[in-house]
């Protein structure tokens, strides 16, 4: 696939008219798997603190030549961050060097806030200046029902309540909730936006015994979904065929973490999510104008398509966005910070998306009209 997803002549059935009459631009950021922690020394902080500067420092800086739209970068809604927001949200016991998934968690929080600090509680530039939208990944913990392993889901969910009891603070309309409070949608401008965590499924085949043979699967709540297809399905079914959607969520449809492949060696195919998982997930969105698949995951910066047009007819965008800190303790703190720019732009119906590396413009990017 080329880097700029020049769509390799693939027929994008999908591509109905997927913007509705708004005289706004909707940009948002995109910075997946901030792996929290502070054990064996890794700079993780540090790394995260980097990418929040980046990031507050984007306004009003010029999109890339090669954009032939031209422009520059404005009104940015928020930061979303699809899953891995620390590294270990199962480790309830501090020691040594590792503060533990408390320790971990608090680490994020204080960075990063579910409403836009107040100018004048912003002392420094090291606080992310937009509302963030988190969702959560295999390393966030245990189910949320799970009150010995799930302090960063059950986090979540606090913020996910917060975010309801006062939307106009996030700047979102039409925001609504899964029953366990975990899963979330809002729109912006007319664009319908669904977060989900860590992938689009029931109580997870892997996690509930339905996994193919091989290892790795379990009774563990990180593996568990949590119903967050049940609540596509029941959100989308108020959500008119013709609006525009993007779907948040950790795992991708492709490479690492993909559905039906096993990460290692003798472990079972379905560990991420199994392809009946992933089919299912089609079945429900097939019939909705979906114009983006938003995920992290895999750390590295990829534009592709996921290609199920012999089950449902459709063939569907996705992004897989780059790790903000870009790795772990393996990349020193010369490795500048990764994240997606979109703009969606309702008068002139355009969309597109781009890499952001440090204080420059990445070689990726995806336009169309």
């Amino acid at each position: 696939m080329p880097k700029s997803l020049a769509l390799a002549g693939l027929p994008l059935t999908f591509l109905r008219c997927f913007l509705v009459a708004s005289a706004e631009k909707v940009t948002f950021l995109v910075s997946p798997d901030l792996h929290f922690t502070i054990a064996a020394g890794v700079e993780d902080v540090a790394k995260n603190v980097r990418g929040i500067i980046d990031m507050n420092a984007l306004p009003g800086k010029a999109y890339p030549s090669t954009s032939k739209w031209g422009g520059s970068v404005e009104n940015i809604r928020g930061v979303v961050i699809p899953g891995d927001l620390v590294d270990d949200g199962c480790n309830m016991q501090p020691s040594g060097s590792d503060i533990g998934c408390q320790g971990q968690w608090d680490n994020y929080t204080k960075y990063f806030k579910t409403f836009a600090p107040d100018k004048k509680d912003q002392t420094e530039d090291t606080m992310c200046a937009y509302p963030v939208l988190e969702g959560v990944g295999n390393h966030d913990g245990g189910n949320s029902s799970d009150r010995s392993h799930s302090v960063v889901r059950r986090g979540v969910v606090a913020r996910n309540e917060a975010r309801a009891a006062e939307p106009e603070r996030s700047g979102v309309t039409n925001y609504s909730m899964s029953d366990n409070h975990l899963h979330y949608s809002w729109d912006w401008s007319g664009i319908h936006l669904i977060m989900v965590g860590p992938y689009p499924g029931t109580v997870g085949d892997c996690a509930s015994g339905k996994a193919q043979p091989g290892g790795g699967c379990g009774n563990w709540g990180w593996q568990s979904p949590e119903h967050s297809l049940e609540f596509i399905q029941s959100d989308l079914e108020k959500v008119d065929l013709a609006r525009p959607v993007v779907i948040f969520m950790h795992y991708g449809t492709e490479g690492f973490g993909a559905p039906g492949t096993a990460p290692w060696a003798g472990y079972s195919p379905d560990f991420w999510w199994s392809q009946r998982e992933a089919l299912a997930f089609a079945d429900v969105i097939k019939r909705h104008n979906i114009i983006a698949i938003i995920h992290g995951h895999t750390h590295a910066c990829k534009f592709y398509q996921w290609d199920v047009r012999k089950e449902t007819g459709r063939v569907y965008d996705v992004y897989n966005a780059p790790s903000l800190q870009k790795g772990g303790p393996s990349d020193p703190m010369s490795t500048p910070s990764e994240y997606l720019v979109f703009e969606l732009d309702a008068t002139a119906k355009r969309f597109r998306a781009f890499q952001r590396v440090g204080s420059a413009w990445g070689p990726t990017m995806h336009a169309r009209s």
